[in-house]
């Protein structure tokens, strides 16, 4: 199996760790794989590279499943560590939006195994336009009407990573140092939840 050893040896050192697989994937596509593993209201997303504008890039990668979603509004960020059961378990950062920000980056830090791609990432999201006004003394605008955070991030716990050039597929379920009791039983979850996407996908 890709990458089980190595996470369980970054496991062993204190480390957080990324399980995953390579396969084949000169079927699927990222748009049909999205239409199989999306759950509605979850968090999933879809994430295209693009090149000059108009081409598509090499890599998409899919996320599904966040266990963590962090919002910001102004100053105030506040973080959902429970999202996976209870939508509405925010918590309050006492730190600045992005100094929670990064701190919450560097959390989320783990090893690349070189044999993974480089578009490999463990948190996505968006700042939106007011996120200038943390940096930068800008007149904030009216209030929009769909009420959308200023800053937006999810923690997937399973990403897929399309490699358009090599018709390769990486199936990654991370593993956050601190998040389990035993490493051996976390790297056979990791492991179940990449059988359980590979299922869908077949």
């Amino acid at each position: 199996m890709d990458g089980m050893e190595s996470a369980r040896k970054a496991l062993a050192a204190g480390r957080s760790a990324l399980v995953w697989r390579r396969q084949i994937a000169d079927t699927d596509t990222p748009i049909s794989a999205a239409l199989k593993l999306f759950e509605a209201d979850r968090g999933d997303f879809l994430l295209e590279s693009v090149e000059g504008g108009a081409v598509r890039g090499r890599h998409s990668l899919i996320g599904l499943a966040p266990d963590l979603v962090f919002r910001a509004q102004g100053h105030a960020a506040e973080i959902n560590r429970q999202w996976a059961t209870d939508r509405q378990a925010f918590v309050p950062e006492g730190a600045d939006a992005l100094d929670a920000l990064r701190a919450l980056v560097a959390e989320c830090r783990a090893e690349l195994d070189p044999a993974l791609p480089a578009a490999l990432a463990c948190l996505v999201g968006y700042f939106g336009y007011e996120t200038v006004g943390l940096v930068e003394k800008l007149p904030r605008p009216p209030e929009n009407s769909i009420a959308l955070p200023d800053m937006l991030f999810v923690r997937p716990t399973v990403i897929l990573v399309f490699d358009r050039l090599a018709d390769a597929l990486f199936l990654v379920a991370p593993v956050w140092k601190g998040s389990f009791a035993d490493a051996d039983r976390a790297v056979e979850q990791a492991l179940e939840r990449i059988d359980a996407v590979a299922a869908k996908l077949a």
